[in-house]
């Protein structure tokens, strides 16, 4: 019988990544890890209720696979403690971790936050109990030593720190690139993939950012990315 809770679900960008990520899985891995693929941009949450949210046939897929509810309605409605509703979700959960593995690139990125962000507005003890993950994809791999989007950069360059530039080296344009040996180092071997746990912090602040359209222009004025010489009002 294989323990719900040691299983892991992982949302890709379409059918070519999942199939990727699919037919890297050994024998033992398809027993505990899933692919759900979604199609195209995922529906922006920021002004839906939950009802017009779980219309959306991406989202609901989600959030049916893990079996947890959402908002008031979820297993843990009625948990008189976080360590109770913790042991709930631990038994009602069909997995225990839900990974998003998107490109490293913007189409990526924006699936991924848009994911983030409605977890974050219609089940936030998704994050709270720790189960949601973002799976990194590398994008350069050289002698045998994969790079990932968060790794620092060689100065005035794209490449990371610790490649050689002048020495051959694969590049990575999406999961539906790699071969299977490149996903399953990435994604499923526990030693060597590169898994973030998505937790609160600051997830407030990021929600803020996407609701409030001023939030989002004082960032960017403090960053220095937005300017305004002429004193326009309108920006």
């Amino acid at each position: 019988v294989v323990e719900r809770w040691n299983c892991e679900c992982f949302l890709t960008e379409g059918l070519s990544p999942a199939g990727s990520l699919k037919a890297a899985r050994k024998a033992i891995d398809v027993k505990y890890r899933s692919v759900l693929p979604l199609r195209g941009k995922v529906l922006d949450t920021s002004d839906c209720n939950a009802d017009k949210m779980m219309d959306n046939k991406e989202f609901f897929t989600i959030f049916s696979v893990m079996g947890l509810g959402i908002s008031a309605n979820s297993v843990i409605k009625d948990a008189k403690s976080p360590e109770e509703a913790y042991e709930i979700i631990k038994k009602k959960s069909r997995y225990g971790k839900l990974v998003i593995a998107t490109d490293s690139e913007e189409d990526g990125l924006s699936i991924q936050k848009g994911i983030l962000y409605t977890i974050s507005k219609f089940a936030r003890f998704m994050i709270d109990f720790g189960l949601v993950y973002i799976a990194e994809s590398p994008i350069f791999e050289q002698n045998g030593k994969y790079f990932y989007p968060s790794d620092p950069r060689i100065t005035g360059t794209q490449f990371c720190v610790g490649m050689d530039p002048s020495k051959k080296f694969r590049r990575f344009k999406g999961l539906g690139a790699l071969e299977s040996e490149d996903v399953y180092y990435s994604f499923y071997n526990e030693n060597t993939r590169r898994l973030i746990q998505v937790t609160t912090e600051y997830i407030d602040y990021a929600m803020g950012l996407v609701e409030d359209i001023n939030n989002r222009k004082q960032l960017l004025f403090n960053k220095g990315i937005l300017t305004n010489p002429y004193n326009f009002t309108d920006l």
